[in-house]
């Protein structure tokens, strides 16, 4: 879920472990589904270090961030689409990009990099 416009982003835990286990679990949801959130949750119910999935105090953190890992998987260019069809970089477009120009377009005959090169 991810913040509503507007609402502040939600603040990360002081507790660096603590941080890293929302963090770790969050990007595993993202990628792996909501169920490995409920197997978390029936695995980790007694432990203190996991109440953020049950709306502890870091909940509003943790559902930011699945969002935002979300969002970032799904903008990674190895994500693949959940659709049926594959679908390739430059579908629907005529031609690649044509490629960098080379250093040698910006140099002159005798100049490297603006500077006079010695004579061989």
């Amino acid at each position: 879920m991810a913040t509503k416009a507007g609402e502040p982003i939600p603040y990360p835990p002081q507790d660096l472990e603590q941080q890293n286990i929302i963090d770790k679990l969050a990007n595993f949801v993202a990628r792996n589904g909501k169920e490995f959130e409920y197997m978390t949750k029936e695995k980790q119910k007694d432990n203190p270090k996991f109440e953020f999935l049950f709306g502890g105090v870091f909940h509003r953190y943790y559902e930011w961030k699945v969002s935002v890992e979300k969002i970032a998987i799904a903008g990674s260019p190895g994500h693949m689409q959940s659709s049926s069809q594959s679908t390739t970089p430059w579908q629907g477009v005529d031609q690649q990009p044509a490629p960098p120009p080379s250093f040698d377009q910006f140099r002159g005959p005798d100049q490297y990099g603006g500077i006079q090169q010695p004579p061989t």
